[in-house]
């Protein structure tokens, strides 16, 4: 039997285009699906040569489970009835191993419409199906994990719709994923808050950055709860962006929680500001009263004053008027005191810069002492002392400055009265009341005199918890150290 000539031009056409392609293999079946021809790419990827495999059926491809169900004869029907036919499959090399192939076979046809054969083109895929392979594991194991993960977790592409929600997202929505997928999620945002997250997701898709929001998401149950919602971009290895996957959690509990405690420090602040107002009133109410006090304390000395003034003129020259006039100074002292704090905005302390300076000269000129023979030269410090303590401190310094002007400058003496009031490094608060009179007898003992001035000042002293010195030399100078605090 003579070769049909088209079927040998045909041959030959085909045998001229597959025999420069080495990569896939090309070769032509004649109708019945006996090998004709075979290129070098065939033999490197079925391990047969041409002299080998030409003639032979090429079921000797497949695998023998395919070969029982005739599916070589089947792709070559398929072929023919619809043009073209495509598959992926197992296939088997000449030693007995397999790949994964991707098959192309069309039929071929002469000018009259006459089949000619089967053109067939195969392709190794099998690296690209172990790439499926792992890629489809990697994601079965993400969806395991996924879906046992304790939160609610999504994907989205470089679009912005949403491809992927974890099992705990569908349970919590009590949807189905098809009706989640892209947009679908939102239509379970509560309608107050839908805007807001809306510009949040789409905002942070363009900027590509990480986002956090909290919206109120319908749950199967009917309910809205509020969720705290997390997302970060995706990218692979060489940078490119893949989207986004984000976290959700249930914070119902929690904004429960906080807004409990807003509204308890609410309360607790208007309680606060309700009560600073009360005690602001009460505390005015309380200095309006303190300085009442005062100024009738001080009033009622001034009294005392008067009346012992008044006992004062009865009386002639003498020890009984020297000692009245002692008593109406001390009185006057402690009258001084709280005319300061009448005076004064603080009503616990004594400013003591005025009320010694004030004292001073009081004493120093209250029995008419001459201002041209004997002067006073007062330097105190900006200081405070509690009430309490600036009585006797006040008592002490009116006895010492009554004493250096009765005794100190006898027969019109000229000379000076010094009174210093300082506060040490170490806090302590130091009264010197000096002068350049002619002193104290060397044998005179303040704590054994019988002076009630002199007997005054050590048991004040004492009172204070003072250290009090004499200084005789040019005059004589009390020394007294205390400490401010009682």
């Amino acid at each position: 039997m003579r070769p049909d000539p088209a079927l040998q031009k045909g041959e030959d056409l085909f045998r001229l285009l597959v025999e420069s392609v080495s990569d896939n293999g090309l070769f032509m079946l004649d109708p019945d699906g006996y090998v004709r021809s075979w290129n070098l790419g065939a033999e490197r990827l079925e391990g047969y040569r041409a002299d080998e495999i030409v003639g032979k059926h090429f079921s000797v491809f497949y695998t023998e489970e395919d070969r029982k169900r005739n599916h070589p004869q089947s792709e070559l029907d398929r072929a023919r009835a619809g043009g073209r036919y495509e598959e992926e499959g197992w296939r088997v090399r000449k030693d007995g191993s397999k790949f994964w192939a991707s098959v192309v076979i069309a039929p071929l046809y002469d000018g009259k419409g006459r089949l000619l054969g089967f053109g067939k083109a195969t392709h190794d895929v099998t690296e690209r199906r172990r790439a499926d392979d792992l890629l489809r594991e990697s994601e079965a194991r993400f969806r395991t994990m996924a879906d046992h993960s304790p939160v609610m977790l999504w994907m989205a592409g470089v679009d912005a719709d949403c491809h992927f929600f974890n099992r705990g997202w569908l349970e919590f929505t009590g949807r189905l994923l098809e009706t989640e997928l892209g947009a679908g999620w939102a239509e379970g945002i509560h309608f107050e808050d839908f805007q807001n997250c809306m510009d949040v997701y789409l905002s942070s898709f363009v900027a590509r950055k990480s986002f956090r929001m909290e919206y109120r998401l319908r749950r199967a149950d009917g309910q809205y709860r509020w969720i705290l919602d997390t997302g970060v971009p995706r990218y692979d290895p060489d940078g490119t962006f893949l989207g986004y996957i984000g976290s959700c959690i249930d914070i119902t509990e929690i904004r429960e929680a906080r807004d409990a405690l807003r509204r308890t420090n609410e309360d607790l602040e208007q309680r606060v500001r309700e009560r600073t107002a009360e005690l602001s009133g009460r505390l005015k109410e309380r200095e309006i009263l303190l300085r009442e006090i005062h100024h009738r304390v001080k009033n009622n000395l001034q009294l005392v004053s008067s009346l012992l003034h008044m006992q004062e003129r009865q009386l002639d020259d003498g020890p009984s008027r020297q000692a009245l006039e002692e008593c109406q100074s001390r009185v006057q002292t402690i009258a001084l005191v709280h005319e300061q704090l009448y005076q004064s905005k603080d009503l616990a302390r004594v400013p003591l810069s005025e009320y010694v300076r004030s004292l001073a000269e009081n004493v120093f000129y209250s029995a008419g002492a001459s201002r041209g023979t004997v002067t006073l030269d007062v330097e105190i410090e900006d200081l405070y002392l509690a009430v309490d303590r600036a009585i006797p401190c006040g008592l002490i310094l009116n006895e010492l400055i009554t004493n250096a002007r009765k005794h100190a400058f006898p027969e019109g003496r000229a000379g000076v009265v010094r009174v210093e009031l300082r506060q040490t490094a170490s806090n302590r608060f130091v009264l010197l009341v000096s002068d350049d009179g002619v002193g104290l007898p060397p044998s005179l003992d303040i704590r054994q005199t019988e002076s009630l001035g002199l007997q005054l000042v050590c048991t004040l002293a004492d009172q204070l918890r003072g250290e009090l010195r004499i200084e005789r030399g040019a005059g004589t100078a009390f020394r007294l150290e205390f400490d401010g605090d009682a």
